[in-house]
């Protein structure tokens, strides 16, 4: 009799242990998420997921794929959510894309732990290690962060969306002066991805400079 994968067994559980592959059901549907983070790098998860891959800017075709009788494998349940933000935006983003992935009819499975999401104890288990992982996380990200802002080291970073708008909005000249710049910024890209004025200085230069700023 040929043996079993146990990891197949409990990915699976229409699998009888004491049947050989020839007479199994066929094999799991599995998608399988990557959201690197410092402590899982997206090489280490890929190399222990066992799915078709999918990353973080993937994450809703992979709801979209997912089919009833779908598993959506992790590494870990907490990186099912945004890699960034709040930790409780971070918390509702998880709990949003886990109702997501259920109400098409699939179930996420924690590679780590074999935990799964259709099984009610081990569903509650694993939000509540993945919530207190995420707030941990946060603390540590908020930590960095006040870090290098009391030492002057943290850069200013962007997305492409919000630098262009910055730049369009600093160098207008429909503005009287740097209060109605910053007021016109944070009105487009709101208050969290908004730079301060000095942080504009730095990386833009004067708005009364009449030059194009650096995109170094």
């Amino acid at each position: 009799m040929l043996p079993v994968d146990p990891y197949i067994a409990h990915l699976d559980p229409s699998v009888n242990l004491c049947y050989p592959y020839s007479r199994m059901s066929k094999k799991p549907d599995i998608r399988s998420f990557w959201n690197p983070v410092p402590r899982l790098s997206e090489a280490t998860q890929k190399g222990l997921l066992t799915g078709e891959l999918y990353g973080p800017k993937e994450r809703d075709a992979l709801i979209q794929s997912v089919r009833r009788g779908s598993l959506v494998e992790v590494v870990e349940l907490y990186l099912l959510a945004n890699a960034s933000g709040r930790t409780d935006s971070r918390k509702r983003d998880l709990l949003k894309t886990w109702d997501a992935i259920e109400k098409r009819g699939g179930a996420v499975i924690e590679q780590s732990t074999g935990r799964r999401s259709n099984n009610a104890k081990e569903a509650r288990e694993m939000q509540a290690q993945a919530f207190e992982q995420l707030s941990r996380s946060g603390k540590g990200q908020k930590s960095a962060r006040n870090g290098a802002l009391s030492k002057g080291r943290m850069p200013w970073n962007p997305t492409p969306e919000v630098r262009r708008v910055c730049e369009a909005e600093w160098f207008s000249r429909k503005y009287e002066n740097d209060d109605e710049r910053l007021a016109a910024i944070q009105a487009k890209v709101g208050k969290k991805d908004a730079p301060r004025r000095s942080t504009l200085h730095k990386y833009l230069g004067s708005p009364h400079g009449g030059r194009k700023p650096s995109r170094k």
